[in-house]
């Protein structure tokens, strides 16, 4: 199933909510996703909102809106039932993210369960239909000391791991040391974050198993940085397909209908070229798609040699 998620500019929270817009309406073709904000800059630019200047000496970065602004859009939005959708790809970033996401949850004593209560669980097919979880948008560097925090606080990872082996001569450049939990797919995952796999198209390429070769061997294409790039954040097959498939019918509030093949589930299927569990993780980029299935119906179909 392929389903489009319709987003809401930040300056329309108030409109939406008054025309009682809500995340989650629709069906599994369209559907109200959440707010998209923009919390900082890039890291080619050097305006990602770091905690402590580049290594080039430029400065922290940048924050693209002020500080009370996105508390306050993010608890408005949130309050109103509407999920938030944040661009962050510095640790200053994400870090102000996630405070503007827990400030704006309901008290313990409010609330009859509690976010911080959240875990893997409540993402699983059990779910009420469409629920949308707020996320981060790329993550690309985290601070230590709020990795375990995506998973406290119920906030989905959107990460796109071609970003990992596209950007990691400029990590190291601009970032230093501090890259050891950039892309940190590996910590995040092992802290109880959902991890959501996508490909950030047009920016980088629609092909997924370009991401997968980047997830499972945090190398380039063409082998290099002998052995992989800050290795501890390598992702299994499994666990780079999982990111792809439930993880991001996950954030899509889909996962009740989509990621897995089991009775109950849409028969969206992939027939591939090659068995990604057998094959050498450094030929991952290549495999392709023979076929493409929806909800049981071949929709494409590869012709000829």
């Amino acid at each position: 199933m392929v389903n489009v998620e319709t987003i809401i500019v930040v300056a329309a929270v108030d409109d939406a909510l008054r025309l009682g817009i809500r995340s989650g309406m629709g069906d599994r073709w369209i559907r109200i996703g959440g707010v998209k904000m923009f919390a900082d800059g890039s890291l080619g630019s050097e305006t990602a909102e770091m905690l402590a200047p580049y290594e080039s000496g430029s400065g922290k970065g940048l924050a693209t809106m002020p500080t009370d602004e996105l508390f306050d859009a993010v608890r408005r939005a949130m309050q109103g039932g509407l999920s938030v959708m944040v661009h962050a790809i510095g640790d200053a970033a994400n870090r102000k993210v996630l405070d503007a996401i827990e400030a704006a949850m309901p008290k313990r004593s409010e609330q009859t369960r509690s976010p911080s209560d959240d875990s893997e669980t409540q993402y699983t097919i059990r779910n009420a239909q469409y629920r949308i979880p707020n996320r981060i948008e790329h993550c690309q560097i985290v601070h230590p000391n709020d990795i375990p925090r995506f998973a406290k606080l119920g906030v989905i990872a959107s990460m796109q791991p071609i970003h990992c082996t596209a950007d990691m001569d400029t990590a190291d450049k601009l970032w230093g040391e501090r890259c050891a939990t950039a892309y940190a797919w590996r910590a995040l995952k092992q802290a109880g974050a959902i991890l959501a796999f996508g490909s950030d198209a047009p920016v980088e390429s629609l092909n997924p198993w370009l991401s997968i070769h980047a997830a499972v061997t945090r190398q380039k294409v063409n082998g290099s940085p002998t052995g992989g790039w800050y290795t501890s954040q390598r992702l299994s097959v499994h666990e780079a397909l999982w990111g792809f498939t439930v993880g991001a019918a996950t954030a899509a509030g889909a996962a009740h209908e989509q990621g897995t093949l089991m009775p109950g589930m849409l028969a969206d299927i992939t027939v591939l070229t090659q068995d990604p569990f057998k094959i050498d993780p450094s030929t991952l980029h290549a495999v392709q798609s023979d076929m493409t299935i929806l909800e049981g119906q071949v929709v494409w179909e590869r012709r000829g040699t």
